[in-house]
């Protein structure tokens, strides 16, 4: 007797096996009949990435990794994601870290003015192990230039924009959006706004939110 199928028949054959250990939320989203458009065009845009050298299993599993990952990380409809970053940035204790740095970095600069300095306020390489071999620049490095690049990388800001999920500062969908489609740019696949809209009101509905309008879309995707 053959083994049921665990996936809606809405769920392209090819996409099934990227899915095997997929949840039964994220199946759903898969199984969207209004995403279906969008699920014909990735498969249509694997015959690209075939002919640029990818295996097919791997272009498959690329492209709905794509969609999934963003989900996985945290990117949900609610932000849980970038509500969580953000609310665990300690800007009072990389200031505080910084102005140590700097304190320590005068310090030494005072030690390695006296007439027998120890070596590790001279050379970053005498406080590397024994056994490794320090690079020349690491031998001629002072400790105090490396601490002063330490506080002014501490005393700026983090830089969400790295990090397209990250980009924007209201909680909600617009994180998975910003992932999704840059993840998939990288394979040569522009997001359209009809299948971004299907795809962000899919996720909306699997977690029992309310589902943005496509103007509210079209804005997410114009600020990128």
């Amino acid at each position: 007797m053959s083994k049921p199928c665990r996936f809606p028949a809405t769920v392209p054959d090819i996409f099934q096996p990227s899915l095997e250990d997929a949840t039964k939320e994220e199946i759903d989203i898969f199984a969207s009949h209004k995403l279906q458009p969008l699920w014909r065009t990735l498969i249509d845009h694997k015959a690209k990435m075939i002919a640029e050298g990818w295996h097919p299993t791997d272009a498959v599993a690329a492209l709905v990794g794509a969609v999934l990952t963003p989900l996985r990380m945290g990117y949900d409809a609610a932000g849980s994601l970038n509500h969580r970053v953000r609310g665990s940035i300690h800007a009072k204790k990389r200031k505080r870290a910084a102005e140590l740095a700097t304190e320590l970095a005068t310090l030494l600069d005072e030690i390695a003015r006296e007439p027998l300095p120890p070596d590790a306020a001279i050379s970053v390489g005498a406080l590397l192990p024994e056994r490794w071999q320090a690079p020349t620049y690491f031998r001629v490095e002072r400790p105090s230039n490396l601490l002063m690049r330490m506080a002014e990388r501490l005393d700026q800001p983090p830089k969400f924009t790295d990090a397209p999920g990250l980009a924007s500062q209201k909680r909600g969908w617009r994180g998975f959006l910003r992932e999704v489609s840059a993840n998939l740019k990288e394979y040569g696949f522009e997001l359209r706004e009809v299948d971004a809209v299907a795809l962000v009101q899919a996720i909306c509905r699997s977690a029992g939110v309310p589902e943005p309008g496509r103007d509210a879309v079209h804005d997410a995707m114009r600020k990128g």
